[in-house]
């Protein structure tokens, strides 16, 4: 069906994979690997296949992702506070006599 994989759309709460633009119709199970080792799998298309059968896999390995994205919302959030608590006119002034 495909030689190479260039882009993969995934709607996981409404069961929607379209692979290089076209919408996957067969049975596939998807697995999303989360950071706390929970990780999320679901079949997508289930009605089509039979009982028994083992259904291809695609694995989306997104810890990495995931604890990026918090560690740069950490980030904002302590940039957040700082500049709340430190007023605008004594932000840069660190190591100068006031």
């Amino acid at each position: 069906m495909f030689n190479k994989i260039n882009n993969i759309t995934l709607d996981y709460q409404n069961g929607i994979l379209l692979i290089n633009g076209k919408k996957i119709a067969d049975p596939i199970k998807v697995i999303i690997k989360e950071p706390d080792a929970w990780d999320l799998a679901k079949v997508f298309n289930p009605e089509m296949g039979k009982q028994g059968m083992v259904f291809p896999e695609l694995v989306i390995d997104a810890r990495d992702i995931l604890a990026y994205l918090q560690s740069q919302r950490l980030k904002e959030i302590v940039y957040e506070a700082v500049k709340e608590a430190i007023p605008a006119e004594l932000a840069g002034t660190a190591g100068k006599n006031c």
